[in-house]
């Protein structure tokens, strides 16, 4: 029979399917559309404003729950086949730490003078191998520096602890690989990336027009926009998940490609159990 770690990681493996199950049927709904923003005046650039239709199905965030929490479990499951049963305790698991809780200044002291955050690190593995230990450290959040909210291990606990503490994923839709279509009395006259937003991509409600690349990038007006003429826009929707950032300001929160964070969450954890398994030799 597999190991218990990997069992918790082959079940992840399976909402991983159900997840991309929904991201293509969300993409199959076309959920968005543009609208043109009617200006007054002429003179002024013609715009289109996004609008998301329809939102991914609720029963996602109790997917991705399930997903992060299986892949949680099995780092934790993993540690504790590592430890020695005497010395295991009901905080025995995978810590994560988004600090560098030992770093040391020019005088060589911790920059955080706080011991309680290490003891709260040290506890759950009190009793593991130095190997494993090292190797549990070099996997932790803090070695992306400013972009620590950005560790994938690092987004799996905290989407977890969210999820345990009765707060369901959050999602957000956009639009990425935006083309505009310019059509003449049902004839097309060209097809192109859209070139004039500077974002990663287009939120619900984003308003975007389109330049005169003759006239050196300018804004085209809408006097200039022959009324035969028919402007389309096309993208592929695109699911978020969204995660206050690790300074706690709920008000503040980053995005992550669901499909592309969740993929590289079982690549990561995958990476950290088969270091991690030849240490697990107390089951």
């Amino acid at each position: 029979m597999p190991e218990s770690w990997w069992l918790k990681f082959r079940r992840a493996q399976q909402h991983m399917v159900e997840i991309k199950r929904e991201v293509r049927r969300y993409d199959r709904l076309h959920p968005y559309g543009f609208e043109r923003v009617v200006e007054p005046n002429p003179n002024r650039p013609v715009k289109w404003r996004l609008s998301i239709t329809d939102q991914p199905d609720p029963m996602l965030a109790l997917v991705v729950g399930d997903f992060v929490h299986n892949l949680r479990s099995a780092l934790d499951h993993v540690v504790v086949a590592s430890i020695p049963k005497r010395e295991r305790s009901n905080a025995t698991g995978f810590p994560f730490a988004s600090h560098d809780i030992f770093a040391k200044g020019a005088d060589g002291n911790f920059v955080i003078q706080n011991d309680d955050v290490r003891n709260d690190f040290e506890r759950p593995i009190r009793g593991i191998d130095s190997q494993a230990r090292a190797i549990i450290v070099a996997l932790q959040p803090f070695h992306h520096g400013d972009v620590a909210h950005r560790h994938v291990l690092g987004i799996v606990s905290r989407l977890d602890n969210a999820d345990k503490h009765r707060e369901l994923t959050t999602f957000t839709s956009g639009l990425l690989n935006v083309m505009v279509t310019l059509t003449r009395n049902g004839v097309t006259l060209s097809s192109e990336p859209h070139r004039s937003t500077v974002a990663e991509f287009l939120k619900d409600g984003a308003v975007v027009g389109i330049k005169d690349s003759a006239e050196g990038d300018r804004p085209v007006r809408a006097d200039e926009l022959p009324t035969e003429m028919q402007m389309d826009f096309t993208g592929t929707p695109v699911i978020f998940v969204r995660l206050a950032r690790l300074d706690g300001k709920q008000r503040e929160r980053s995005s992550f490609k669901l499909t592309e964070t969740m993929a590289g969450a079982l690549r990561d954890t995958r990476r950290a159990l088969r270091l991690l398994e030849r240490f697990a030799v107390y089951r």
